[in-house]
């Protein structure tokens, strides 16, 4: 047994946690970083209520989804212009990852293409970096990566630094209420295959599938009931948890080929992230199976089930439930796109951790069956 495991992420999780931020701010101003909605239905206003009075609160909720290069340098040029001493990232991925950018970039000239294209390398961080969740899916609060979309570019990637983990993570299920239905449904499936991804990973480690399990069997057993009952405390706190542990879990490992054909599906035809990330899901389990069969069947036993069918089966089952998309064609993908679906899949480093290793023609004989 040989791996490597770290967290620097100091983590409050809990009822109320909330209310101990206004404890942990060591500097002002205090900038937060948010998307509109959220900042419309009072959870900005939320944070500030628990931080300090005698701390200058300024609040940037330009945050779109999937957040492009464009917001991320204008919330930098914001940030500079406050000075911002400490940055906080209130919702989901969006949010966050744009709090994790804009901490960086604030002490230099550079933009954030210069990172994500040109090669720079992040050198330091001096910004506290706080993450709030909003969300039970992303996993971004215990994570050094951020996924960006440059819209002149017409492309969608990761940044992976050092300097991304938050210093602290708060996590309190009482802030993921104000989800919908549908972001309920697509952040918990994001966090399932971190899980399962971050299981069956070549980069795959002992501490990292056992968390990946543990939020695996608990995404099943509660997704489905935070559509229909989204008020439940324990069912919220149960999803915030599993998201939390696959967050942990993918930080160490990172995800395969679910999350490379994620990045077109969300970059060229809307879908949000996580439906992205789990359309293909039922039928990749199938596919992966018989490259690491004692690995699956450990896992199937674990999750009550018989057979990898039926796995395959049951997520089918939870996102036809919860109105997941399990096809290209409902997306409005055509035939003639597949190629070159399969081609951006393909070159995005991740897909090669995959357990099973796809040619252009095997990717593009699969993405066929799923349309």
């Amino acid at each position: 047994m040989n791996f490597r495991f770290f967290l620097p992420v100091e983590i409050f999780f809990g009822k109320g946690k909330i209310k101990e931020l206004s404890q942990q701010i060591k500097k002002t101003p205090i900038l937060i970083v948010s998307d509109p909605v959220l900042k419309k239905i009072g959870i900005v206003d939320q944070v500030k209520e628990a931080i300090d009075k005698q701390c200058d609160i300024f609040d940037f909720c330009q945050v779109e989804p999937n957040p492009s290069c464009s917001t991320v340098n204008k919330g930098t040029q914001y940030a500079k212009e406050i000075n911002a001493k400490t940055i906080i990232g209130l919702g989901g991925g969006s949010a966050i990852d744009t709090a994790k950018a804009i901490s960086c970039l604030i002490d230099t000239s550079d933009t954030l293409q210069d990172h994500l294209f040109e090669g720079k390398s992040i050198e330091k961080r001096t910004k506290r970096l706080i993450a709030i969740p909003t969300t039970s899916g992303t996993g971004s609060e215990v994570t050094n990566v951020g996924v960006y979309t440059d819209k002149e570019r017409g492309q969608k990637k990761p940044l992976v630094s050092e300097y991304f983990w938050p210093d602290q993570a708060f996590l309190d299920p009482k802030m993921t209420f104000t989800m919908p239905a549908k972001v309920t449904a697509s952040t918990s499936l994001d966090a399932f295959t971190h899980a399962i991804e971050a299981y069956w990973a070549d980069s795959s480690q002992p501490l990292s599938k056992l968390m990946s399990m543990k939020a695996m069997k608990s995404i099943i057993e509660n997704l489905e009931k935070a559509v229909k009952d989204p008020e439940n405390y324990e069912v919220r706190e149960k999803l915030l948890y599993a998201s939390l542990l696959a967050g942990i879990s993918f930080a160490q490992t990172r995800t395969t080929i679910l999350h490379a054909l994620s990045f077109p599906l969300t970059n060229e035809y809307g879908l949000e992230h996580g439906f992205a990330c789990a359309l293909a899901l039922p039928n990749l389990i199938v596919e992966n199976y018989n490259y690491m069969k004692e690995s699956m069947d450990v896992l199937i036993k674990y999750l009550d089930l018989k057979s990898v069918e039926q796995l395959s089966q049951k997520m089918h089952q939870i996102m036809k439930t919860i109105h997941a998309p399990t096809t290209l064609s409902e997306l409005g993908v055509q035939e003639a796109d597949i190629e070159k679906l399969a081609n951006t899949t393909l070159s995005a480093p991740i897909a090669s951790l995959n357990p099973k290793k796809y040619t252009k023609i095997e990717l593009i004989k699969f993405l066929n069956k799923i349309y």
